[in-house]
């Protein structure tokens, strides 16, 4: 029975032409960039050009800056104490703004923040899932300094509408910080062409190794570099990444188009085999990888744990992220409903009979727990 992985938006297994790019820096390139003599010395050459592909991929300036971090918890540790020090205590403008359906690192950050004496605004997003720009307006005031969110959300699939928001922001004198981790590979994408001051993206949600993460500054922003630049960063993982980059810019219009039909041809074969099942913002503008179903009156928990059975892996959220559950009452979705929903995320490695066999696994487990359910009514 052969596994099929629809939880893209948790991990991703990395590319094997990434994982050769990274083989050198365990064997022949071992030393320290901090070292004068050769050994530190010829990780220089390297080092440059993995920066320079990974700001190309992006979309970025060569004047813009690039730091590199073992995870996306770290950059964001680093964005937000080394923003409080640089803007918000010389400024008195100490307020950061964000979604209420955001990551455990973004919050928990801005939550630490607040024990140094900032303050955070968490504002809610509508029934699509977005931040719109009227609420953004209304919560903007004196003492706001930077809006933070995620340009779209892992589990729901659901895309902030960032050029509006970051537009209002400049207005307003705010910075603006955008998560690309789930944007980068799945839409066209350019950090030159959006406004936004800093960007931040894991490389465990995009075929790179964990442990691959990166925070990009705009050119003449304000923003010191992180301790571990002094002690040497992992050249290794930083080449690994900038592959894995190259190669979801790369896949961007087949992840569009192909991909994006394998997870309609999921959706239409569920909704079909499984009466009462449902497709959350489908209306909406959304990942083309990702999608969340609710089944009536099946718990979450049960078909998660029947799918795992059968190797079929979805997600219901929790670790990194919020619950799915909470994230559509967030949405104004109705709490029950919200119980039975599951989000599966599809890569560009997708396959269509990985799709075919995820359907027949979800109808018969979602058929197998309507007939327990009504044995014990």
């Amino acid at each position: 029975m052969s596994e099929v992985y629809l939880d893209h938006h948790s991990a991703t297994r990395p590319l094997p032409e990434v994982v050769e790019a990274m083989l050198p820096f365990f064997g022949r390139y071992w030393g320290s960039t901090t070292s004068l003599h050769q050994k530190g010395q010829e990780l220089f050459v390297p080092m440059k050009e993995g920066v320079e592909r990974l700001l190309r991929s992006l979309g970025a300036s060569s004047a813009d800056r690039v730091y590199f971090f073992s995870s996306y918890a770290e950059a964001m540790g680093h964005l937000f104490f080394s923003y409080y020090l640089e803007e918000m205590l010389p400024s008195g403008k100490n307020t950061v703004l964000t979604t209420n359906t955001e990551e455990a690192a973004l919050l928990m950050s801005i939550k630490r923040l607040e024990e140094l004496g900032s303050h955070g605004r968490i504002l809610p997003v509508d029934a699509q899932g977005q931040l719109t720009k009227t609420r953004l307006a209304e919560a903007i005031n004196p003492r706001s300094s930077l809006l933070s969110l995620s340009g779209a959300n892992g589990l729901t699939g659901v895309i902030q509408p960032l050029e509006e928001l970051s537009s209002l922001c400049k207005e307003r004198g705010l910075h603006v910080h955008v998560d690309a981790s789930y944007l980068i590979g799945k839409l066209p994408f350019s950090f030159k062409d959006l406004d936004i001051d800093f960007l931040t993206f894991d490389g465990s949600i995009l075929h790179a190794p964990k442990g691959t993460a990166a925070l990009v500054v705009k050119e003449k922003t304000p923003l010191p570099p992180p301790l571990s630049s002094m002690t040497g960063i992992c050249v290794g993982g930083l080449v690994a990444l900038a592959q894995a980059l190259e190669a979801g810019v790369e896949r961007t219009e087949l992840m569009g188009l192909e991909i994006a039909r394998l997870r309609d041809k999921l959706e239409k074969g569920v909704l079909q085999g499984c009466p009462g099942a449902e497709v959350v913002f489908k209306k909406m503008r959304r990942l083309p990888n990702c999608t969340v179903l609710t089944f009536s009156k099946i718990h979450s928990d049960a078909l998660l744990f029947l799918l795992h059975r059968h190797q079929v892996y979805a997600s219901l959220g929790g670790g990194h992220a919020q619950r799915l559950s909470h994230l559509l009452v967030a949405s104004e979705i109705d709490s029950v409903r919200a119980q039975c929903a599951l989000s599966f995320s599809l890569s560009f490695q997708t396959t269509e009979e990985e799709i075919d066999r995820a359907i027949a696994v979800i109808i018969k487990c979602v058929h197998q727990l309507s007939q327990q359910s009504r044995a014990l009514r």
